[in-house]
């Protein structure tokens, strides 16, 4: 059997072959099409971030991914290493612990959108000899910024922490000029997170600055915010 089009002779097993193909090609252009027609673009990984990237053998760091996706889909993560192990890994953040082997090691992470992918890694140096971190910018202040205080003599005190267990000492710059360029008293290696200011003048409202500096035992410094208080004598 021949069908004519147009001056053409086409069988008709050749029709039926085109309408299915022609059938086919537009089946399979509408399972890629996102929720509003459209194709789905997969999920990007804009940036890992390793802190810090140098380790010592049996450390840990956080890993931090900034991932967009493009129609806001409900992203999945799955992060891997060939070594060490994971001590969290929840969505964008991961912490990662070292073996007891030095060398780079490559922490991989891919995002699923459920219907595409992307994968990236971010390389980690795990060193013979231990690294050191700083310590924490002090924090949690007392008497709070822009407390109230009555009385002429106010207990400052103070948090810090360190990762790696060390002792810490503490230097205290206490003023009434924002800059602390003039300072009523300063205490040096403190080994309390709390001193002491007498120096609080009588006389009306008063504006007090303060602000701590943290050292661990081996020689890591952070220098803290400026903080205020007021009084009024």
């Amino acid at each position: 059997m021949q069908i004519i089009l147009k001056g053409f002779k086409m069988s008709y097993f050749k029709v039926l072959s085109l309408v299915g193909f022609v059938l086919m090609a537009g089946c399979a252009k509408d399972s890629n099409d996102g929720p509003t027609g459209t194709a789905n673009h997969a999920p990007i990984i804009r940036s890992m971030t390793a802190y810090p990237a140098e380790i010592s053998r049996s450390g840990n760091t956080e890993i931090t991914a900034i991932v967009t996706d493009e129609e806001g889909d409900s992203l999945t993560y799955y992060w891997a290493c060939r070594s060490g192990s994971f001590s969290d890994r929840t969505g964008g953040t991961a912490r990662w612990v070292a073996s007891s082997e030095a060398g780079t090691r490559y922490v991989s992470l891919t995002v699923s959108d459920g219907k595409a992918t992307d994968a990236d890694s971010v390389a980690i140096s795990v060193t013979t000899v231990p690294q050191n971190t700083p310590p924490t910018r002090p924090y949690a202040p007392s008497p709070g910024v822009n407390r109230t205080v009555n009385g002429p003599t106010v207990e400052l005190t103070w948090s810090c922490d360190d990762a790696d267990g060390d002792s810490l000492v503490y230097d205290v710059y206490f003023g009434t000029d924002a800059q602390l360029e003039s300072l009523i008293f300063v205490r040096r290696d403190l080994s309390t997170r709390q001193t002491t200011a007498t120096d609080i003048v009588s006389g009306g409202r008063q504006y007090y600055y303060w602000k701590v500096v943290a050292r661990d035992s081996r020689g890591a410094e952070v220098v803290g915010e400026t903080w205020y208080f007021q009084t009024n004598l």
